[in-house]
């Protein structure tokens, strides 16, 4: 993912889903540090985006699954995706035709 697509990415997810501060964890992170050719290849050929949920930002998880991870249109439109990470997480028990995840107990 180039920088510009990760900025559109935090952008929409800010504008769609009305949050106000985005965390981004994993590979893209590096992008608020490096410029142009400091960014690693792998960083740049990679299409997903962790996306830290802290707080009450954690119940909108599936909302980021639904449009901007793997299954979304957003894939399709922009080619990259947001992976909302945060405490509790289970990707195994995702479901992917609702994107609902299981409550957290």
């Amino acid at each position: 993912m180039r920088r510009v697509e990760l900025l559109d990415l935090v952008r929409d997810l800010r504008s769609r889903l009305e949050i106000n501060r985005v965390v981004i964890a994993g590979s893209q992170a590096i992008h608020a540090v490096a410029r142009g050719d400091f960014v690693p290849e792998t960083t740049l050929r990679s299409i997903e985006a962790d996306i830290v949920l802290v707080g009450e930002q954690f119940k909108l998880k599936g909302k980021v699954f639904q449009l901007f991870g793997m299954g979304s249109n957003y894939l399709a439109q922009h080619g990259v995706v947001a992976d909302p990470i945060g405490q509790g997480l289970d990707i195994d028990q995702f479901n992917e035709s609702t994107g609902e995840l299981p409550e957290l107990s």
